[in-house]
């Protein structure tokens, strides 16, 4: 069990980020209840999710998303290994609190608070297309694993006076996987589950949102799945109206907004984790797509470096 969910360091004394991941043998029902988003990753086992007096039977791997009031809590007949990530939204943006994630308070939002409030619906949004719980394949399990324990290292080793900033980036790619696994139609660059969308081509979607930060072909994803390039490609503007490497610029460019709006960390890291091999390349990607290169983005909606 995990005694607090608020992360500080002696590099900013008094600073207080409101999140943290740990490793735990058990998920607490009421743990952080009213104070925290709460996303638990289950492994080893299956058992029934109970949620507001309603029983969901999983296999894991699972995901549980949860908001800050739902009552939940895991029957599993064997021990889980469980994977605990509990944050206030305000980690992602000073404006989100609680109440601006729902109803009329959500649609006043500004453009760019409203698209860090979009990764946030697994957790608040409950109706037959998003139900908070996901059962991933063994490549986005992988993916999701690999970005907790990023989270948690930065919120363990404190490596630099980045951490609390690249802690935000990792938290940033990790809600923007998780959405575009929970999305059930087609909005925006998160088609995974659209059904009409044919299974090879949704592997390669899942792929490409799981690793745009890592150097992909056309080639060498047709080599990947078991197909040609050309067929990939006609697969892949069919479904998405895009053509591979088109949609995968889209998905970089959307993840380093976030980064940029959200994070004070230099745009040469945000370039590298983002699958471009230099700053010049990135920015002449950022811009096609954003119309400005990312240094004009962050000027214009970086809330961090406004508040100094």
């Amino acid at each position: 069990m995990v005694p607090a969910w608020s992360v500080s360091h002696s590099s900013f004394p008094g600073y207080e980020l409101e999140l943290a991941a740990r490793a735990a043998a058990r998920f607490e029902p009421a743990e952080a209840v009213g104070e925290r988003l709460r996303l638990v990753l289950a492994d080893g086992g299956g058992g029934l999710f109970l949620r507001d007096g309603r029983a969901r039977p999983f296999r894991a791997p699972a995901v549980f998303c949860l908001d800050e009031r739902e009552a939940a809590s895991l029957d599993a007949p064997a021990a889980l290994e469980l994977r605990l990530l509990y944050f206030h939204p305000t980690v992602l943006h000073h404006e989100l609190g609680f109440t601006q994630l729902r109803g009329t308070a959500r649609a006043a939002l500004p453009v760019a608070v409203g698209q860090d409030a979009f990764w946030l619906e697994p957790f608040v949004r409950r109706d037959a297309g998003c139900r908070g719980v996901l059962e991933p394949g063994p490549l986005a399990w992988k993916r999701l694993v690999t970005l907790f324990e990023r989270v948690e290292r930065e919120t363990t080793a404190f490596r630099d006076d980045s951490w609390p900033c690249r802690t935000r980036t990792y938290l940033i790619e990790l809600l923007f996987f998780l959405t575009s696994l929970a999305q059930d139609v087609a909005e925006g660059p998160a088609q995974l589950l659209a059904p009409e969308v044919e299974p090879r081509v949704r592997e390669v979607l899942v792929y490409l949102h799981g690793y745009y930060g890592q150097a992909l072909t056309v080639a060498e994803l047709a080599r990947r799945f078991g197909t040609n390039r050309t067929s990939l490609q006609h697969a892949f503007a069919a479904a998405t109206g895009r053509s591979v490497m088109g949609y995968l610029t889209g998905l970089r460019v959307e993840v380093a907004q976030g980064m940029l709006r959200d994070t004070l960390l230099p745009v040469s890291e945000i370039a590298e984790r983002t699958g471009y091999a230099d700053a010049a390349s990135f920015s002449r990607a950022f811009r096609k797509v954003a119309g400005v290169t990312p240094s004009e983005y962050r000027d214009r909606n970086g809330w961090m470096q406004r508040a100094g």
